[in-house]
């Protein structure tokens, strides 16, 4: 073999495949720094896709935070549009609970320092609790608060509704006041309880013959009518006992004045059988009182008119009174008063203390100097007793009606009889 064949041959084995693989070597570098950049490419694009996912999350992060700091804000502001000094300071209040008219209550409210409500962007309202704990304002409240209005006195509130003090104060339980302040921010209303807790005193409910109004009893006819505190939704039971008064010295002591003479009656009374003794059930259709009215006012209830045959003409009875607690949900009270029978052909009456046809019996006595106890009710011992209203004036009404038929056919028959 010559040296020419000889080295083309070598070059062909080994030089040859050499060359090749570093070319091949060299392109698979050019591929990887290829993919390398491609690589590092699309980790750009997915880092820059991550910082702007990032800035758009923070973006709407910090909308999200000045939404909340805006809402912050505002809330903010109207607190502060409400604060302590813009509510009526109760500190200093006191409270009296007293009768009003006839049958009704009211709570007195002073020593307030109100603001201007004058706008009507401020009311006051009283709500009556059985007990010292603070109440709840629920959305039934309305149904049982009690409206309260600026007085003609300076800084004094007084409630509104007397029917409805009388509904609690008629009711056997504890009362406490509370009060509930309303006032008006941007539109919507805010409700406050300023103070609760507050224990109310009782008035005391007359119990002699103040006690009574227009009452009347004839053989046809009962009107016995109480100035009890009452509210015409509570339907209520009465007793009535009616007895002779037989002890002569409880009688002095009232036609002289004296005033032990109606408590010494009251618990005559209390210890006396009588003559008539009955739970009855009082009008449910009266107004506002607890009265117990049947005969000539209400036909259906002729045959309930009570009884009182054996009554003595001229002699004085007593007719006691007691509200009946019916298993104490209410507050019972009685009283007493007194009357001398007017017994006459086929008829009788009872006249009652206070008329002016009431009459004492010309009994030989001196009156003594009347020495009246601390704190006594000197409305115990009334000169007459009140007869107006419509429903009380029919009895005048039918009389005189009477009188006028008579006195015409009377003048009917003289003139044809003359």
């Amino acid at each position: 073999m010559n040296k020419k064949l000889l080295i083309l041959t070598i070059l062909i084995t080994f030089i040859v495949p050499l060359f090749l693989n570093i070319y091949k070597v060299e392109a698979n570098n050019e591929i990887i720094d290829s993919e390398i950049l491609i690589d590092a490419s699309s980790s750009n694009t997915i880092e820059l896709n991550e910082t702007t996912s990032a800035n758009t999350e923070n973006a709407n992060v910090t909308n999200s935070n000045k939404e909340l700091l805006e809402d912050a804000k505002v809330k903010a502001t109207e607190s502060n549009e409400i604060t302590e000094e813009d509510w009526t300071d109760f500190s200093n209040a006191k409270f009296e609970l007293n009768k009003e008219g006839r049958t009704g209550a009211k709570v007195e409210i002073s020593g307030v320092n109100l603001k201007d409500a004058s706008s009507g962007s401020i009311r006051y309202y009283l709500l009556i609790t059985p007990n010292n704990t603070k109440p709840e304002i629920t959305p039934e409240w309305k149904n049982s608060v009690i409206e309260l209005k600026k007085a003609e006195k300076e800084n004094v509130l007084i409630s509104t509704n007397s029917q409805q003090v009388a509904k609690y104060v008629e009711l056997n339980q504890d009362l406490y006041a509370c009060v509930i302040e309303k006032i008006w921010v941007k539109g919507d209303e805010v409700k406050n309880i300023r103070l609760y807790g507050t224990k109310l005193t009782r008035f005391s409910e007359p119990k002699f013959s103040d006690a009574f109004y227009a009452t009347h009893m004839t053989n046809d006819s009962d009107q016995i009518v109480t100035n009890f505190t009452h509210n015409k939704e509570n339907n209520r039971k009465i007793q009535i006992k009616v007895g002779k008064i037989t002890d002569t010295s409880i009688l002095q002591k009232i036609k002289e004045k004296k005033a032990t003479g109606f408590e010494e009656l009251l618990n005559y009374a209390k210890s006396n059988n009588g003559i008539y003794n009955q739970i009855l059930e009082a009008n449910k259709d009266s107004n506002f009182d607890i009265d117990y009215s049947t005969g000539i006012f209400d036909s259906r209830k002729v045959n309930s008119v009570i009884k009182l045959d054996g009554l003595v003409d001229k002699e004085y009875y007593f007719l006691y009174v007691k509200t009946d607690d019916e298993n104490g949900k209410y507050v019972s009270n009685d009283a007493i008063t007194l009357a001398q029978a007017n017994v006459y052909n086929n008829g009788w009456g009872l006249f009652f203390y206070g008329s002016n046809d009431f009459k004492w019996s010309e009994w030989n006595t001196t009156v003594e100097p009347v020495n009246l106890p601390v704190n006594h009710d000197t409305s115990v011992v009334p000169t007459s007793l009140p007869y107006t209203g419509a429903k009380y004036l029919l009895y005048g009404a039918l009389i005189s009606a009477v009188t006028a038929i008579g006195i015409f056919a009377y003048k009917k028959y003289k003139y044809y009889n003359f």
